[in-house]
């Protein structure tokens, strides 16, 4: 009726698009023919951000009888959007049939890439559109078109384990041997995800087994990590090298003993080396002890794994097992025979990695089984010293009872102890005799160290212990200086209420006044300036702290505690 009465059949709406347009993304075919019969225009003008032409819009949708109104119409079957896609892409990526005959009888290729490198075979190879894909080398599309990555459609058939679809692209002359940016050929991507049938079609039509990709990895280390035992156990019999070698001079038993138990046998049963090294000296048993895999440990033993063969770190399988906390490979490996006092580069014994992480089980398993409980390393570190250092009572604990000696690194050890303010622990060696006297390079002691926890039950457990409250480290301080300086106002009384003199300098000649005032921690100045506690006869006078207290900007609050303590002074000067 509007027509009838003059309305413009190609008005455009205030988005841009006519009458033609609106009814053709809404998919009114009838209304579609009658515009199109009445005269309106068919347009290639691109909408919205991915820049599609009404045709895109149909051929993705589906609307076949509306694709072929536009292609009879004359819409370009060529135009591309945003993403590099012609219609044809569309149709083809969403498997609609009709719509792809309609673009292939008005000429469109099947070839075109996006902006990928994808053509129309490829996005429908990977969503698996059989009778697009029939439609599309039926009109001799090539099969050996390369896409994103250089890979051709067979190739993601095979990932994708299409099998009808990769021997329809096979009969079409794709060939089984091309190679994708890294190298990989349609069975190395089928290898890898799994898909039995896939590898055999391409066995079947030549694939070779052996060609490695760019990173030296063959079909059978891909298809190690599908743990499907099937494909690993059809390409062995189909001449696989069971021994095949990767960059890293990684076997596919190596990737099998990591974490894929299910192709361990194959590979066993077919003769792969069992003690084959990486570059950097890893065995099978080295990757299968260090993520806790007893089932494949146990497998890769019983078929001759050597069980003290250490990398280039000098690392052995129980290294890893123990530093891990893996308790049942430990075990294994120590009933296998392995050597528990091995060590690496560093000189650590598998003992030192279960005393670091505290693995209380594997402590007891390694000390059972003739570990040294007082081997050390290159920094001359016993597995006790770690323990102690990191704070594991528990593994300290069976250490001692096991006859492990309190030596030079255990006090060292015994300083990291008290910084984290463990007591049982602290409490368990003071009463086997740690050396509380003990200094580190900077000449701190373990009350130095306690200080800076700021628990006051810490200090007082030294205190008690009899540390020696006078000691300075190597620039003279001793505790109540560092107190003083930390602002540490509990500790402070602590130490003081345990005789801690007030009127020790540090080699600056400063006293743990100084120090209070200097940081401007007002309570520990009140405290060291009650009467009980400051007494004349310093070597600084109370104007020199006056003059510190300026020097430092000082709050008057702080200056105020200062006079008092003058005034003091004065009147005890006059009443004598």
């Amino acid at each position: 009726m509007l027509l009838a009465v003059g309305a413009d059949i190609n008005a455009r709406h205030n988005n841009g698009l006519t009458p033609l347009d609106l009814s053709i993304i809404t998919g009114r075919d009838n209304v579609v023919e009658v515009l199109i019969n009445k005269g309106a225009n068919i347009s290639d003008t691109k909408i919205g951000k991915l820049e599609r032409t009404t045709l895109h819009a149909a051929a993705i949708k589906g609307y076949a009888r509306i694709a072929k109104l536009l292609v009879n119409g004359g819409a370009c079957v060529h135009t591309v959007d945003s993403c590099g896609h012609t219609p044809l892409h569309l149709a083809a990526s969403e498997g609609h049939v009709e719509i792809v005959q309609t673009l292939l009888d008005a000429g469109a290729s099947g070839s075109t890439p996006d902006h990928e490198g994808d053509s129309p075979l490829h996005l429908a190879v990977e969503e698996g559109h059989l009778g697009v894909v029939q439609k599309l080398l039926g009109a001799g599309v090539s099969p050996m078109a390369q896409g994103r990555d250089r890979a051709t459609p067979l190739h993601w058939a095979s990932l994708l384990g299409r099998v009808e679809i990769m021997q329809l692209l096979i009969e079409a002359g794709a060939s089984v041997a091309a190679l994708t940016s890294e190298d990989k050929t349609p069975l190395s991507q089928s290898c890898a995800a799994g898909h039995y049938e896939a590898v055999r079609l391409l066995l079947e039509a030549g694939s070779d087994p052996s060609i490695s990709d760019s990173h030296g990895d063959t079909p059978l280390h891909l298809a190690v990590c599908s743990d499907n035992a099937a494909v690993v156990s059809l390409l062995l019999s189909s001449g696989a090298p069971v021994d095949a070698r990767n960059l890293k001079n990684q076997t596919p038993l190596h990737w099998a003993a990591k974490e894929h138990e299910e192709s361990v046998l194959p590979l066993l049963n077919h003769g792969a080396d069992v003690n084959a090294t990486t570059h950097s000296g890893w065995t099978p048993l080295h990757w299968a002890a260090k993520d806790g895999h007893v089932g494949i440990a146990q497998k890769l033993l019983e078929h001759g794994a050597s069980v003290n063969t250490q990398n280039e770190h000098g690392e052995s399988a129980l290294h890893f097992a123990a530093q891990r906390g893996h308790g049942s490979m430990v075990r294994l490996l120590v009933d296998s025979g392995v050597g528990v006092n091995l060590v690496d580069r560093g000189g650590k014994a598998a003992l030192h990695f279960a005393a670091i992480n505290g693995e209380e089980e594997i402590t007891r398993i390694l000390l059972e089984s003739g570990g040294k409980v007082n081997i050390r390393d290159r920094e001359n570190y016993s597995p006790l010293a770690y323990a102690i250092a990191e704070g594991h009572p528990e593994v300290s604990e069976v250490l001692l009872q096991a006859g492990s000696t309190l030596d030079e690194s255990c006090n060292e050890a015994f300083l990291s102890l008290v910084e984290m303010g463990c007591e049982c622990t602290m409490r368990s060696l003071i009463d086997r005799g740690i050396d509380l006297l003990w200094k580190d390079g900077s000449g701190s002691t373990s009350l130095h160290k306690a200080i800076f926890t700021g628990e006051v039950s810490v200090v007082q457990l030294l205190l008690d212990a009899g540390a020696d409250i006078s000691a300075g480290d190597n620039l003279g301080k001793t505790a109540l200086h560092i107190a003083a300086a930390e602002g540490e106002d509990l500790l402070v009384e602590t130490l003081l209420a345990a005789g801690a003199s007030s009127s020790i300098e540090d080699h600056d000649g400063w006293t743990a006044l100084h120090w209070a005032i200097a940081n401007e921690h007002e309570a520990v100045v009140q405290i060291l300036t009650a009467p009980s506690v400051y007494q004349c006869g310093n070597r600084l006078s109370v104007q020199a702290l006056l003059d510190l207290a300026e020097e430092c900007g000082s709050p008057a609050s702080i200056v105020d505690l200062l006079m008092e303590a003058s005034e003091r002074i004065e009147e005890g000067a006059s009443e004598v």
